[in-house]
């Protein structure tokens, strides 16, 4: 079983990111990174293929990036992988696409701004496929005392029955990526893959670009010494899959006369990092290993870029790559573990109960025994250690035997004969607690290397999509399909269920028969998926464990994956400009820079936004907001009352509410206020290039709320190049609006369009502000109050520009308790100044028709107004007008037609009247309110949500 996570292959037209559980979203794909979990001012990055004629082995000679560099102070740039080859076919026989690892690159900057606006100004460029952290990768052992002659491991995995079938062979190699090994230890000098064709002389003898890597090679070092230093653990971890078996000495281990390769991935400084761990996995690749293994890893996001590297192993080559599962004893995403065509591996005890460090989930895959595991260390030694770490090479070990025995198999095959020859273990009591998340059972190496009557099913591709915008709200119906693929003996008859122990969704539609399968034949059910809908009752992100129940006769297998609902942001697109609207505040993207959500698009650009979200404020220490505070930190001042949500189209046509207040903010007391968003989009033509944000603000503090501004804060990256940005002022519109000095650049703004006070800020993103305020040390609480309340009319006026931010805002206000105010803003992007202008105009023009709708006056005659607000929870209020004296009713209807409340019904005579409505009673849902007085009626739809 494979835990589903965001960025497996899916479909172009599914945004699986957004969704499923595993990570974070496209984009930078981290959020929130702490100090330790990267290395310091090192960012990996993908150069798009247009431009490699531009890149050399220390160099992308590309201005825009250069451009950047000088930004950075890039002081290296180094490919990550030298050696790897260009690809020129796309995919490999099962039509798996290829990964192309020859322009990527590792940059080191010294410039100190943080890490995540650091790989954002290098993704704006537009000529990178992704710019990501260096990973920090741990090894997972756990020390003990020695436990002479003790290897019961053997025995567990029926070791010895399975030597007597089969053997191995002396070319299957597992590579062993790690802190190093001991290669004269008397039990793995005799196990190592040596490389003859490179004899130790000073000469590059095999033309492979490594000189004397006779027995492996140091990827850290840079050198043919792949010889522990401060590490035992390299040398553990060999033995585990490779020691050498009928010597006469030591220890055994399960591949007998498989060999190993040594490649070690840590500095000498190191004791308990992996450094070097997927250069050194495209070493392993490059040097004729069939099973590669990885005993380290780290909690934590997903990685396009250590996905790469995983893909090319099993998809450009036919390797498979084993990875302990990680031993923080918990059900959590640890990469590589995690990552789609990773074998993970978690750890069991000598009675095969899961071992309490060893992590757990859908997406292990099997699991191997990890306590207590007697095998290798430096210096001719041997020793005891514990961890997911020993479980992870004794698969790999048990996998080298399988794909020599069945030397046809790809290494999918392979990895699917291993785990369906597993020994089932959830029948033992230790295990309950963890049923359908330990994978397939304790690896049993006899029967891996003699049963081959085994069916074997592959789930892949997995798509899931509401058919709408891929947001997974409440009474939305997924649509999940997937790809089948038979890997090992035809299957004749089989049938797939999917269930879920969930009551936040229903299941409408939960089997699919693909019938007959020959060997590597692939269906899908994309034409008939799998139907859930999302339950009313579903909390904010709420996760939705779901369950693939495969069956054919005997056979029975099962894939488990979690999906996310009930997401708390939205994306409008419905016009030119794409973005999101979350349910704290942040607009663009719901995390700390560019994560889940879409940004700000214009016609179909990368995203001109890296961070925005409203800030209100009293006083220098009375701000609340969710946006950036000090350097990698975020001030988590809001929180959803409401999750937004998108609700009929009364005022526009995509109209989106939702609710929160400041009762969480820890950072300054709370004002104690709630706040009312609304959203609105139009497909009209004059009205295409702006979306406009609404905020009812009300004081639910005991006092007044004095000097109080509201305003919205913008990060922008205008394209085609960040740093070549200026923020400038329309006083006039009431507009900050931002631009690209490049001749091909864009324009993006903030109009306030509510009365009141107009504030720009323009904000010089550098590490002294130019004047104003210095961001490079964060945001602090102080400068987002001087931001609001203060006038700094242009930023970036220096050369060619700068990267900037902006507050566009309105005060100050006095807000009486109990009482609310409404502040409202367009959001814009164009090519040019005018075009903002134009659409800065019409949306002053649309808002202002929005709210004289709420203006009834005799001189209007017959009507009334939309109810405020809408929608409501436990009370709106309903105005209208009359002209002349008569019975009038007023009242509320389902869907149905079904009356449900009457609000008014007597005689009034003409005039204006406003009646207050307690709606508590009525169910979450959208009505009708019918207002008829004589020959008179009109009709508004009243949308009701608690």
């Amino acid at each position: 079983m494979k835990k589903l996570f965001k960025f497996i292959p899916v479909l172009i037209f599914v945004l699986v990111f957004n969704n499923i559980s595993k990570a974070g979203n496209i984009g930078s794909r981290i959020s929130s990174l702490k100090e330790g979990d990267y290395v310091p001012h090192v960012i990996i990055l993908k150069v798009k293929s247009p431009v490699r004629s531009l890149c050399s082995s220390t160099s992308i000679d590309e201005p825009k990036m250069q451009a950047v560099f000088a930004r950075l102070g890039v002081s290296s740039v180094q490919k990550m992988y030298p050696h790897a080859r260009v690809i020129t076919d796309e995919r490999n026989k099962m039509g798996q696409k290829y990964v192309d690892l020859s322009l990527v690159y590792k940059i080191h900057y010294t410039d100190q701004m943080n890490i995540e606006q650091a790989m954002h100004l290098v993704q704006s460029t537009g000529i990178v496929e992704y710019a990501e952290p260096n990973y920090v990768q741990h090894m997972f052992f756990t020390p003990n005392d020695p436990q002479i002659g003790s290897q019961y491991q053997l025995t567990k995995i029926n070791a010895f029955a399975a030597w007597d079938v089969w053997q191995g062979d002396t070319n299957t190699v597992i590579g062993i990526v790690d802190s190093g090994t001991d290669w004269d230890h008397p039990d793995l000098v005799n196990s190592i893959k040596y490389n003859y064709a490179d004899p130790i002389n000073g000469v590059d003898d095999d033309g492979d670009g490594y000189i004397d890597n006779f027995r492996g090679w140091d990827i850290s070092e840079n050198d043919n010494d792949p010889m522990v230093v401060s590490s035992t653990h390299g040398s553990h971890v060999s033995g585990c899959a490779a020691a050498t078996t009928n010597n006469g000495t030591g220890v055994a281990g399960p591949s007998f006369k498989c060999k190993f390769l040594p490649v070690k991935t840590s500095l000498d400084a190191s004791t308990t990092s992996i450094d070097d761990g997927y250069p050194g996995i495209t070493y392993a690749v490059d040097h004729g290993c069939s099973v590669i293994n990885c005993s380290w890893g780290r909690a934590g996001g997903f990685s396009q870029a250590e996905q790469d590297v995983i893909n090319y192993a099993a998809i450009n080559f036919d390797v498979a790559v084993v990875v302990a599962a990680g031993n923080n004893g918990s059900e959590e995403d640890d990469y590589p573990a995690s990552y789609e065509n990773a074998v993970s591996v978690g750890s069991t005890n000598t009675s095969d109960s899961k071992s309490s460090f060893s992590n757990y989930g859908y997406n292990v895959d099997v699991c191997a025994p990890g306590s207590g595991i007697f095998s290798t260390i430096f210096n001719n030694n041997y020793q005891s250690l514990s961890g997911t770490s020993m479980a992870s090479p004794i698969a790999a070990g048990c996998l080298a035997m399988v794909r020599s025995r069945f030397p046809s198999y790809n290494q999918a095959q392979a990895v699917e004969q291993l785990k369906m020859t597993c020994d089932n273990i959830y029948g033992l009591a230790p295990n309950a607690a963890f049923a359908d998340k330990l994978g397939h059972g304790r690896v049993n190496l006899y029967r891996a290397v003699s049963d081959s009557t085994t069916e074997g099913v592959q789930i892949s591709n997995l798509n899931i999509s509401d058919g709408n915008d891929n947001i997974f709200l409440i009474n939305d119906t997924l649509q999940i399909g997937a790809l089948f693929t038979n890997l090992l003996k035809p299957a004749t008859n089989l049938t797939v269920t999917l269930s879920t122990n969930s009551s936040y969704v229903q299941i409408l539609n939960n089997s699919f028969t693909a019938g007959a399968l020959n060997t590597l034949d692939t269906i899908s059910n994309y034409n008939l998926p799998f139907t859930v809908l999302i339950n009313p009752s579903a909390p904010i992100n709420a996760q939705i464990p779901l369950m693939m129940t495969l069956s054919d006769g005997t056979y029975s297998d099962i894939y488990g994956f979690y999906v996310t609902v009930n997401v708390d942001y939205i994306n409008i697109a419905i016009n030119d400009v794409s973005t999101s609207i979350t349910s704290i505040g942040r607009i663009g993207y719901n995390t700390n820079g560019p994560g889940q959500g879409l940004g700000f698009t214009y016609m179909g650009s990368n995203s001109l936004l890296y961070e925005s979200g409203l800030i209100t404020g009293s006083s220098a220490t009375r701000i609340s907001d969710n946006i950036r505070s000090t350097t990698n930190g975020v001030d988590n001042d809001y929180s959803s009352l409401l999750n937004v949500q998108r609700i009929p189209a009364v005022v526009s046509d995509f109209d989106a509410y939702g609710k929160f207040d400041d009762h969480i903010a820890t950072t300054n007391a709370p004002m104690n206020i709630m706040i009312q968003h609304r959203a609105f989009a139009w497909t009209s033509a004059a009205d295409r290039n702006y979306v406009i944000v609404q905020y009812t603000i009300t004081n639910n503090a005991a006092s007044t709320i004095n000097n109080f501004y509201a305003g919205i804060f913008a990060d922008w990256d205008i394209l085609p190049a960040a740093e070549h940005n200026r923020s400038s002022t329309d006083v006039n519109r009431k507009m900050g609006y931002a631009f690209s000095t490049d001749t091909s650049g864009y324009y993006a703004g903030v109009k306030l369009l509510t009365s009141g006070g107009f504030n720009h800020y323009a904000i010089d993103n550098n590490l002294n502000g130019s004047g104003g305020i210095n961001m490079s040390d964060g945001f602090s609480t102080v400068e987002k109050y001087t931001a609001l309340s203060t006038f700094r009319a242009n930023a970036g006026s220096a050369g060619v520009g700068d990267d900037v931010c902006d507050v566009t805002s309105t005060g100050p206000f006095s807000i009486p308790s109990g009482d609310s105010m409404v502040v409202a803003f367009a959001i814009l992007a164009g090519r040019n100044l005018a075009s903002i202008q134009t659409g800065a105009t019409a949306a002053q023009i649309k808002y202002d028709g929005i709210t004289a709708v709420n203006e009834i006056s005799l001189a209007n005659g017959f009507g009334m107004a939309q109810n405020f607000p809408n929608p409501a929870d436990k009370q709106t209020t309903f105005t209208f007008a009359l002209t002349e004296n008569n019975f009038t009713e007023l009242s509320i209807y389902n869907t149905l037609g079904e009356k449900v409340k009457t609000l008014l019904s007597q005689k009034l005579n003409a005039g204006k009247y406003s009646v207050v409505t307690d709606l508590s009673d009525l169910q979450n849902g959208t009505y009708v309110c019918r207002l008829s007085s004589g020959k008179f009626f009109q009709a508004n739809t009243v949308v009701v949500v608690h």
